[in-house]
């Protein structure tokens, strides 16, 4: 699955399909395709801060329905200390949908 950050193309494993879409001529979500995942994905309430650009890349706990991008950490700002991690790391987003964000 592609994921674009800064211009740069990341790639990450989502799963295998078994078989295939042709999207070339469609807008993002236009298609969609079954996935055989190894792992069990579980689905998050998003803290509205994980957006797609956050996908194959970590989630982090906020609490126990909900996860964020960050961690809560934060650098040091005006000569004062950083803020340290606050969230621990509950996964890798695989996927976006409306009913929030999906985490393996």
């Amino acid at each position: 699955m592609p994921s674009t950050a800064r211009g740069a193309r990341v790639w990450c494993n989502a799963g295998r399909a078994d078989e295939a879409i042709d999207n070339s001529k469609g807008g993002n979500g236009d298609q969609h395709i079954l996935l055989v995942r190894r792992h069990k994905a579980f689905l998050w309430e998003n803290d509205g801060s994980v957006k797609q650009e956050h996908v194959c890349k970590p989630a982090y706990v906020v609490d126990n329905q909900t996860v964020a991008a960050t961690d809560g950490s934060a650098p040091a700002q005006g000569g004062g200390q950083p803020t340290a991690a606050s969230r621990s790391a509950a996964g890798t987003i695989i996927m976006l949908d409306a009913a929030g964000v999906w985490v393996e």
